[in-house]
């Protein structure tokens, strides 16, 4: 059946009337066809050529191949194209914005134009509407939706994101199996679009994560945003055993999200399943990987040493590790004594670092040694259980970008030596003393390299009242009372040494007094003096 210039009108009439028609092939040229509601067409191929366009009311069944080489469907009438085949169908040239579309294909539907759009219903009854290896794109409207019965996509599939707290599935695929993405968005407040896609294989970079790079599920999704904001999610992906490369444990699976070049890890939701993996507390968008998660071997060698990513200041996602046996281990050069201490290591990419680690079982010591194994620091502050936190941000001993440090984890209590911590690791930018906006107070664990001081003098200003505060030491005494300072007052506070301090002597940094009487400082002979701002105090 070839519709051209010269008998448009009849088959527009033809077509009024409520019928089914029946072709091995159409064919519109240069004129506007229109299958009014209610009207079946049933064809093999579909073919716009010229300024060839459909205005479709009806149904279109294809089992051929769809081609748009014109101005394809204009939806005066919103009707339906159906691709109903039993051997693979294609969908090519420029590419369609469909009202309706029904997959229902068991052998599948090639996506070989740049993309399509659907306006009403995308219909996934049956097989695969594939895009890839080039991954185009399947655009849903913001007044489209896609029902799905048995199908799925393969490629780029975008999807509105309205105001509010909606949750958005994304039909997704690989060739045998479904492995959708479904996301839960909390408090949008500017709607916009996500993409999804699915890629085969070990993602590229997981080896830069805590990760078991041997138990994986063979598969990770990207996800893209669009103007969402905030962009917070709980998530929900699907995969199969069949998928699981190394025979990982289906409980002990988690879920990494690799943005700007750094891994995260969301909270798992439930227990994971052969099938299933939930998630809270994504963001954003980047690669969503699966595999074993972020557990440290027991080791007692550098050369064991597991990889930690480095994470922003005040961002906690932790790694876990293990400790077994009750003999102390001293505070450095411990690695021929064995199952003593866990080993990690890291790229440096800030010249300041911070080390939490955290324990409710054991009494944790935190060594940081350079790829030398010269020690940088150490940290036993807290005596017992608790957190121990290693904040390294000295000027005159900077970590160098791109050289690699190494973390020792040790029991230094004989009396509860064994157990269970969790490790994060923080950069640090800044090394200079008093820098930044404040507010301010007096801290004893960070530390600005000051040695051979003789005295110091703090004044503290009001600068509401100019009403001054001096507080004077000298080596051996402890600074406790810091009573005279008004709490939510603004003061400025100039630092005197006998010594020139890293910062200069004299200098002036604004901060605010939240907590009186809650700070106290110590100074010995040889010891360290700092302010800093209050969220770079690990106290």
């Amino acid at each position: 059946m070839n519709f051209n210039r010269n008998v448009w009108i009849v088959a527009i009439v033809a077509l009024f009337m409520q019928v089914s028609l029946f072709a091995q092939t159409v064919t519109v040229n240069g004129c506007t066809l229109k299958v009014p509601s209610g009207t079946f067409m049933s064809t093999g191929n579909m073919t716009l050529a010229n300024s060839g366009a459909i205005d479709n009311g009806g149904t279109i069944n294809l089992t051929g191949a769809w081609t748009n080489n014109a101005l394809g469907l204009i939806n005066a009438g919103l009707g339906r194209v159906s691709m109903v085949g039993t051997s693979p169908q294609s969908i090519l040239g420029v590419p369609t914005v469909f009202h309706h579309l029904n997959i229902n294909n068991p052998t599948g539907v090639v996506l070989g134009s740049d993309s399509l759009s659907v306006n009403g219903t995308l219909l996934l009854q049956n097989g695969v509407l594939n895009g890839e290896p080039a991954g185009r794109s399947i655009y849903i409207g913001n007044t489209g939706n896609v029902v799905r019965v048995f199908g799925w996509i393969r490629g780029r599939l975008s999807k509105p994101v309205p105001v509010g707290n909606p949750t958005v599935v994304f039909e997704l695929g690989n060739n045998t199996t479904y492995t959708s993405a479904t996301l839960s968005f909390s408090a949008v407040a500017t709607a916009g679009r996500y993409a999804a896609r699915v890629f085969p294989g070990l993602h590229p970079n997981l080896g830069s994560s805590c990760f078991n790079v041997t138990k994986y599920v063979n598969q990770y999704w990207r996800l893209t945003r669009q103007s969402v904001s905030p962009a917070n999610f709980n998530a929900t992906f699907r995969y199969n055993s069949s998928m699981f490369v190394g025979s990982p444990s289906a409980p002990a699976l988690a879920l990494a999200q690799y943005s700007s070049s750094s891994w995260t890890y969301p909270t798992i939701s439930g227990t994971p399943t052969v099938t299933i993996l939930s998630a809270t507390g994504a963001s954003g968008d980047g690669d969503f990987a699966i595999a074993e998660g972020c557990i440290a071997p027991l080791n007692d060698a550098r050369i064991g040493a597991f990889l930690l990513t480095e994470q922003p200041l005040g961002t906690c996602l932790d790694t876990e590790g293990f400790i077994t046996g009750a003999s102390v281990s001293p505070e450095s050069n411990s690695s021929v004594i064995t199952g003593e201490d866990v080993w990690y290591r890291f790229t440096a990419s800030e010249p300041g670092v911070r080390i939490v680690v955290q324990s409710g079982t054991f009494d944790a010591h935190v060594e940081l040694q350079n790829a030398a194994g010269t020690t940088v620091e150490t940290e036993n502050v807290i005596a017992g259980v608790g957190t121990e936190m290693l904040n390294h941000y000295n000027p005159l001993t900077p970590l160098i970008p791109g050289q690699t440090y190494y973390i020792a984890v040790r029991n230094h209590n004989s009396g509860i030596g064994q157990g269970t911590f969790n490790i994060c690791l923080q950069k640090i930018a800044d090394t200079q003393c008093n820098s930044g906006p404040g507010p301010y107070t007096m801290c004893n664990t960070f530390k600005c390299t000051n040695t051979g001081a003789t005295n110091y003098s703090f004044t503290f200003t009001n600068t509401t009242t100019l009403q001054n505060t001096v507080l004077s030491t000298s080596l051996g005494i402890t600074l406790v009372q810091l009573g005279a300072l008004l709490p939510n007052y603004a003061y400025t506070v100039s630092l005197s040494a006998t010594y020139f301090l890293q910062n200069g002597l004299g200098a002036v940094e604004t901060f605010t007094i939240l907590t009186p009487n809650a700070c106290a400082m110590s100074m010995s002979p040889h010891a360290d003096i700092f302010l800093r701002s209050i969220d770079q105090c690990s106290s």
